[in-house]
Formats: structure tokens, sequence, C-alpha cells
């Protein structure tokens, strides 16, 4: 972008990086401020994307174990392995989501 403000044609240096066009439409007429603060939203949508796929893996996987009574230790057990096997979630995670110390 400097280099056509300073003058050379954009086919010169179209020639040189040909993602010219792609960058000016992306960024074009943006400061240097402005690209770094929208790089940190979208790593931080990123991030929120992941949690809330995280979550909604663990509400559904809570859903298919809702009882009204409390779990006793063997049914927590085999609620943990259903939960590793049925929705791919790993022990840490599964033990934590029904409330379950992993040595047990």
């Amino acid at each position: 972008m400097k280099a056509v403000e300073n003058g050379r044609t954009v086919a010169e240096v179209c020639r040189a990086s040909a993602t010219y066009f792609n960058w000016k439409a992306k960024f074009g007429g943006m400061t240097a401020s402005d690209i770094k603060r929208l790089r940190e939203l979208e790593e931080e949508n990123r991030q929120l994307k992941r949690m809330f796929a995280d979550m909604s893996l663990e509400n559904r996987a809570l859903k298919d174990l809702i009882e009204k009574k409390r779990l006793v230790t063997a049914e927590r057990r085999e609620a943990v392995t259903q939960l590793k096997t049925g929705h791919e979630m790993s022990e840490r995670r599964a033990c934590g989501s029904i409330e379950m110390s992993r040595t047990v």
C-alpha cells in the first residue's frame, strides 16, 4: 500500500505481491493501530467461540444424564464412562461435569 502511495504502479507492486488487492480490500483505509485492534478482536472472538462450543458440549452431555435423584458412586462411574465414550469427553472433564473426584 505504501509503495503505491509512494509512486509505484499497482501492476509493479502486484508482480512482487499477488495479495495486494486482497490486502487492500480487507485493510484499506485502516491505520496500523486499527489493524492491530482488529486482530486482537478476531483472537478474542475465536476464544469465545471455543469456550461456547466446550460449554454446549458439556451441557448436551449432562442433559443425557439428568435424573431427579443423586447418583451413587457406581452410577457416577458409569456416567463418566458414558460421557467419555458417547460424547468423546476427557476423563477430567467428565468427572468435573458430574462433580466427581477423579480418584474415585
